[in-house]
């Protein structure tokens, strides 16, 4: 197995090569709870248009990769619903990705799974952005310039992923042990 991460020195020698991968900025911002129930995150856009790995798109976690009308935040959507956002978002099936972010990993990483479970070649950047910029890379600030939809293109889960409440509690009536 291909490791989930990519290191610094690998990144760049890819963005520079002939076909340099996407760069998915995830980053988004959990605030500190201030009272039991107080639940609030706002996009990591922000921090992205500070700095940024040159060629990066910001995406939202929450708004473009998870499921909008589930009870539950976070949940996963479809894996056509993942492929018509990255289809959006000029992505295509063959195309490789690398995610990052700037807020600890977490999701950079949710984003990883949701992209390697429909079968996407994607990487993590080991250490995001503070370990680019550690190595000495330059960093781009602004908008970044739009890309072309590509058509849209059909996905399925490649493995399984997810298990649901009734699956849980299936298992756990066969599982349990005297």
């Amino acid at each position: 197995m291909t490791s989930p991460f990519i290191t610094v020195p690998e990144l760049a020698t890819a963005l520079a090569g002939p076909t340099p991968p996407v760069v998915l900025d995830a980053s988004c911002v959990l605030h500190p709870a201030k009272f039991d129930g107080d639940y609030r995150r706002e996009s990591g856009r922000s921090r992205w248009l500070e700095a940024h790995v040159p060629t990066s798109r910001h995406v939202d976690v929450v708004t473009q990769f998870s499921d909008p009308d589930a009870a539950l935040s976070y949940m996963h959507p479809e894996p056509q619903q993942i492929a018509a956002e990255l289809a959006r978002l000029g992505i295509g099936p063959g195309d490789g990705v690398v995610v990052s972010d700037v807020t600890g990993g977490l999701f950079a990483a949710r984003l990883w799974y949701l992209l390697t479970w429909i079968g996407v070649n994607a990487r993590v950047l080991d250490g995001g952005l503070a370990a680019w910029t550690a190595l000495g890379n330059p960093t781009e600030a602004g908008e970044a310039p739009a890309h072309e939809p590509v058509a849209d293109w059909p996905a399925a889960a490649v493995r399984e992923a997810w298990i649901t409440k009734h699956d849980l509690l299936a298992r756990s009536e066969t599982d349990a042990r005297p």
